[in-house]
C-alpha cells in the first residue's frame, strides 16, 4: 500500500517578484481536506499592492511518484470577483501596515 500526502503552498507574488512561499502542514487524504492554517506574509518592503497575487497550489505526494502531482490552483488577486477576496485586498491597500486575518472556505471534491 501506498501512503499519499496532501499539502498546499501559499506564494504572496507578483509578474515579476516572489516574495515569500509557505507551504501547509500535510493534510489526511479525502475529498475536502482541510489546511486550517494561519501565514503571516511582511508587507514592509514597500510590496506595490496592484498587480500582487496569493496563489495557492494544490499538490499530491505518493510513494509512487518521485515529483508531487498538483491537482489544483487557485489565484486571489484584487481582480478577484468573490467578494471576500476582494474585500481582503481593498481592507489591505487601505492599511498596508495592519495585520489582516482573513479566512476563506473553499469547499469542493479535489478528487473529481
Amino acid at each position: 500500500r501506498f501512503a499519499l500526502e496532501t499539502y498546499v503552498e501559499v506564494i504572496f507574488q507578483n509578474p515579476f517578484n516572489i516574495y515569500e512561499v509557505k507551504r501547509t502542514k500535510i493534510a489526511e487524504r479525502s475529498s475536502n481536506p482541510v489546511f486550517d492554517e494561519e501565514f503571516v506574509f511582511d508587507l514592509s518592503k514597500k510590496v506595490p499592492m496592484g498587480d500582487v497575487t496569493i496563489d495557492l497550489i494544490f499538490f499530491e505526494k505518493s510513494s509512487l511518484h518521485h515529483h508531487p502531482i498538483v491537482l489544483g490552483v487557485l489565484t486571489l488577486s484584487k481582480h478577484t470577483d468573490w467578494f471576500p477576496v476582494r474585500k481582503f485586498w481593498i481592507d489591505l491597500e487601505e492599511s498596508p501596515n495592519t495585520r489582516l486575518k482573513d479566512r476563506f472556505l473553499f469547499e469542493g471534491n479535489i478528487y473529481e
